[in-house]
């Protein structure tokens, strides 16, 4: 993860009211928001990540709203 994404997730989590920065230490590491990074990106990306398991879930929730 570049430095520049690491920066974007955390500018973003602080607009949520979450602060990574607060725990202490040397701050959040690309390890740590790499769960949060692989949620917020599409899979069109091209990332060899795959999402079945929680597009079915999605699909699961929607339903179930509807």
């Amino acid at each position: 993860m570049s430095p520049e994404r690491l920066a974007e997730l955390v500018a973003f989590l602080k607009t949520l009211g979450i602060d990574p920065t607060a725990q202490g230490g040397p701050g959040p590491t690309a390890e740590a928001l790499s769960p949060i990074d692989e949620a917020l990106c599409h899979s069109s990306l091209g990332e060899p990540m795959h999402h079945e398991r929680l597009e079915f879930l999605g699909d699961a929730v929607l339903r179930l709203a509807a």
